[in-house]
């Protein structure tokens, strides 16, 4: 295990930058810092205000830091109530697409059913965040769907949903 301090998404959880050099103290990232981070193979870097961002230090499976994206962060409570930020791989199996001017997100539920799931997701272009929202995936079927609705650059954008890779989709033209 190599202890690292990891940058993620506050609302998906999604890692997007780690370093291995752990701090005594997790360093508050400074309010007015946006990351500007390509968390994707090929697409597009992303603009991430502060404020969307929370820092972590974690035990990861891994030694490179660039093995982070593939991962989110979590909490784990332990036996006496205490909880503990640790890392989750991300899974693959969200399918967006551009329908319209709209953006669908459709999500395999991840755990048994007979519960119903609600993973937060997040579209975001070069700019920064568009919009954001729940799937709802009901207790008695497999998977859910979301539409995301807001004004989507014609560029490519990526959808964050919790607990699932990054997906990339063509926003609408005009």
């Amino acid at each position: 295990m190599t202890s690292m301090t990891v940058v993620y998404v506050k609302e998906t959880g999604h890692a997007i930058g780690a370093l291995v050099t752990v701090p005594v103290a997790v360093p508050a990232l400074p309010p007015q810092l946006v990351l500007d981070v390509a968390i994707t193979s090929g697409g597009p870097a992303l603009a991430f205000p502060a404020a969307q961002l929370l820092t972590a230090v974690v035990d990861a499976e891994f030694d490179d830091p660039l093995a982070v994206f593939g991962w989110r962060v979590t909490s784990l409570t332990g036996p006496d109530g205490t909880s503990r930020p640790v890392l989750s791989r991300l899974v693959s199996d969200v399918t967006v697409a551009e329908v319209g001017s709209k953006i669908e997100i459709t999500v395999p539920r991840m755990g048994s059913a007979g519960v119903v799931e609600q993973p937060r997701y997040e579209v975001r272009a070069r700019s920064g965040l568009i919009t954001d929202g729940v799937v709802r995936i009901p207790a008695d079927k497999p998977s859910g769907k979301a539409t995301a609705t807001g004004t989507f650059p014609a560029e490519t954008l990526i959808v964050l949903v919790a607990g699932y890779l990054p997906q990339a989709v063509q926003g609408p033209n005009p």
